[in-house]
């Protein structure tokens, strides 16, 4: 098994599509997965709204896309299957803007501005947050030959 967690939205796709194939012995597989914020939540909507007043061109990139019609076009594996698990985290309001700045999309997109943003979203919350998430899961077997 080849993993890609949230690697594979910032990598050459098709070279680590190779890349994975060729470590992989025959019917290896690979997965692809990331952790989504629910951005239907309103609490969620909120924190988009408060990035986008900084950021007005902010982009969730590719990670949020399908990346099943990638895998497939590689030609080296067999048509992706998609699993998808929600669960909710509680955390303080601290702990959750703090994960923020491992939130590389954002981080890469903020620059110099992402203290600033995160002190933003933390004036926007409750002391506590419950927030809703979607783990996707993507895993195509290595083609033969």
């Amino acid at each position: 098994l080849v993993c890609f967690g949230s690697s594979f939205n910032v990598l050459d796709r098709a070279a680590s599509l190779r890349e994975a194939a060729r470590l992989l012995q025959a019917c290896g597989w690979i997965a692809c997965l990331w952790n989504h914020r629910d951005l239907d939540d309103p609490v969620q909507r909120k924190i988009e709204t408060v990035i986008r007043r900084r950021l007005p061109d902010y982009a969730l990139g590719t990670r949020r896309e399908n990346p099943s019609d990638v895998i497939r076009e590689s030609g080296l594996f067999d048509a992706a299957r998609n699993f998808d698990c929600r669960f909710t985290h509680h955390a303080s309001r601290d702990i959750f803007v703090a994960g923020f700045r491992a939130h590389a999309t954002l981080v890469r997109q903020a620059g110099r501005q992402l203290d600033a943003i995160l002190d933003d979203i933390s004036h926007a919350l409750p002391a506590r947050v419950s927030v809703p998430f979607s783990t996707r899961i993507w895993v195509a077997q290595k083609l033969h030959g």
